[in-house]
């Protein structure tokens, strides 16, 4: 029987060291030092010692679902090469509606992460997105990005006026979903650091960074993208 790793799990290597992060319980952690080589044999070697499989599995690292994963999937969006704030015509200005509209997106996010887990909230990330995103953006390519950077400069001069403190998650989240009203598929990067152990997110669109400066986020390694 074929193992994968469950559905919620998902996983990168940092120095020879794997961390995980689980969305159902909303936290990263580490494997002991046998479970994670029993884990690694697996794997690159398809098996490990029936004792340590079973802990595996027992553990809910590993499932017999066959819509798991066994190695974790490539970003759907490039490696970070740009960042909106340092892009030289990234300012913009809000309008009242808009000022508006980020409060609100701004204030209903921070309500979904007082108030459900991390895989509801992101679940119901994708939901949205799918949802505004079923008509393409009617704009010629060259003219595209331009359109990208004055809604993302739109966003940030409305969200100086929401007083609620900033934070990666709740702005990339409130990000993603003020793009994905304007038919822009932008992800949501989540990313981890060690020694010491740091987590971090970011709103992406292609290569191009909208939360964080390209130097911070390279610093940490991709662990779940969605």
């Amino acid at each position: 029987m074929a193992y994968r790793v469950r559905d919620g799990l998902s996983y990168c290597r940092i120095d020879d060291q794997l961390v995980f992060l689980d969305v159902d319980s909303d936290r990263y952690f580490r494997l002991s030092e046998p479970l994670e080589r029993a884990f690694i044999a697996h794997l690159t070697e398809g098996t490990c010692e029936a004792a340590e499989l079973r802990k595996l599995i027992a553990s809910r690292i590993l499932t017999a679902d066959a819509g798991g994963l066994l190695q974790p999937p490539e970003p759907t969006n490039g490696a970070p090469s740009r960042s909106f704030v340092e892009h030289p015509s990234a300012a913009s200005k809000a309008s009242m509606a808009q000022l508006i509209e980020v409060a609100a997106i701004v204030f209903s996010t921070r309500r979904q992460l007082a108030s459900m887990p991390l895989r509801k909230l992101l679940d119901r990330l994708v939901t949205y997105r799918q949802r505004k995103l079923k008509h393409e953006v009617l704009v010629p390519k060259p003219a595209l990005e331009q359109h990208l950077l004055n809604f993302v400069g739109q966003f940030w001069s409305a969200r100086i006026f929401v007083p609620v403190p900033t934070r990666c998650l709740l702005d990339s989240l409130s990000m993603v979903r003020f793009l994905a009203r304007r038919g822009f598929p932008a992800c949501l990067v989540f990313g981890v650091t060690s020694e010491p152990f740091s987590p971090h997110c970011w709103a992406q669109f292609d290569d191009l960074v909208l939360t964080d400066s390209v130097g911070n986020v390279n610093a940490y390694t991709p662990i779940r993208t969605v």
